[in-house]
């Protein structure tokens, strides 16, 4: 990276945490001492979010590591944006008129986080299984990076498609994800083939709900003031054009259930059900973003600025956490606070913006006692 890239993302990421209002041009000018001009010139330039991504996850201790996928929606006005078209958006459960992005996370269990590797914008004028070939083709970009590091990535039921399951398995991966409650599939035949000629029995009956005699008791949860009734079973999914493993999250007192599945038949229910527990970071990933680094702000109408500025807010919230395990504060027992961060960083660029203004020497102040209380004042956890 040459001298001019370091420092102009320096100075952005700086700007991106001690802002007040929306992450704008003008209003990161403001916070920076960088004309309006030199941060649209900038977020023009390419760069290798991906390379950056995993030189901050690198100096984490991550222990085991899984991977997710998924993308958000966010509505932007005007016709001229690239990418703006209709996409389905969970939080408001309709179709929206906006943008898209997909999300590559790595999610470490060990601190029960999930960590940004590759962001890409969904362009708005393919529809159809075009875009599941779209999040095909990012999937594949990191296939390289994701073999070396995880053996699962975990997607909700919108990616339980053939041709997304199938691209996951040809790079040597297993997916863990939902099914349709209702999913097409067919309990495998296993008594004896009693037919000497023609072709033998594969299957003993198509799935249409709880078959006690069927399916393996694992055991019995409390899940949002419920009681669930774990089983597993191994069945056929037609759609799937595979065997895969099936965990079913039974009430019993409604007679409902939630079917979870991974292409790898040998994982242990408990597995699945930890694994696609911790899919769920991947929505805090992009909740963050949006609600303190200004993700779905860019003023730019271009393909090239929206990709660095989606990546560079998600890369942004790597290196916060990264910040909190050189302190000792990454743990699963302590909640991350994006906006508790951002005040202390503004509190420290507010102390030491006086004393460059003001010509004080810097070992009066830092020195001081009161220092620490200083650039904790207003935090939550103060």
């Amino acid at each position: 990276m040459s001298k001019p890239r370091q420092k102009f993302l320096h100075v952005f990421f700086q700007s991106l945490l001690v802002l007040r209002g929306k992450a704008t041009f003008a209003n990161l000018s403001r916070f920076s001492g960088w004309s309006e001009k030199s941060f649209r010139r900038n977020y023009q330039k390419a760069w290798d979010f991906v390379k950056m991504n995993l030189n901050i996850i690198d100096t984490i201790e991550m222990d085991e590591t899984i991977a997710a996928i998924d993308a958000s929606a966010f509505k932007k006005a005007g016709s001229k944006t690239f990418g703006v078209g209709w996409f389905w958006s969970g939080s408001a459960n309709q179709a929206i008129r906006g943008l898209e992005i997909s999300c590559i996370a790595l999610i470490s269990l060990k601190y029960r986080t999930a960590f940004s590797l590759s962001v890409r914008q969904t362009d708005g004028k393919v529809k159809g299984n075009s875009r599941i070939c779209e999040y095909i083709r990012q999937l594949k970009e990191c296939k390289d990076v994701l073999r070396r590091r995880v053996k699962y990535i975990l997607a909700d039921g919108f990616y339980s498609k053939y041709n997304f399951v199938e691209a996951v398995v040809s790079i040597g991966l297993h997916q863990i994800g939902r099914l349709r409650d209702d999913a097409n599939m067919y309990y495998l035949f296993q008594g004896n083939h009693t037919k000497r000629k023609g072709r033998k029995c594969l299957y003993s009956g198509k799935f249409t709900g709880l078959d006690r005699r069927r399916w393996e008791y694992i055991s019995t949860i409390e899940y949002d003031k419920r009681v669930l009734d774990v089983y597993t079973a191994i069945l056929y999914h037609k759609s799937l054009k595979r065997i895969i493993r099936v965990v079913m999250l039974h009430n019993p007192d409604t007679g409902k259930h939630t079917l979870l599945f991974s292409t790898d038949t040998n994982l242990d229910a408990e597995k699945i059900l930890d694994y696609y527990s911790a899919r769920f970071q991947i929505e805090f990933l992009f909740r963050d973003a949006k609600q303190h680094l200004g993700l779905e702000e860019c003023q730019s109408r271009s393909k090239k600025a929206l990709d660095f500025h989606f990546n560079a807010v998600m890369a942004s919230l790597n290196q916060i956490k990264a910040d909190l395990y050189y302190e000792g504060k990454l743990s699963i027992d302590i909640p991350i606070s994006i906006a508790d961060y951002k005040t202390r960083e503004t509190n420290r660029f507010l102390i030491h913006r006086i004393i460059e203004m003001l010509g004080i020497s810097p070992d009066i102040v830092l020195n001081h006692p009161a220092y620490k209380q200083l650039i904790n004042f207003g935090r939550i956890a103060a």
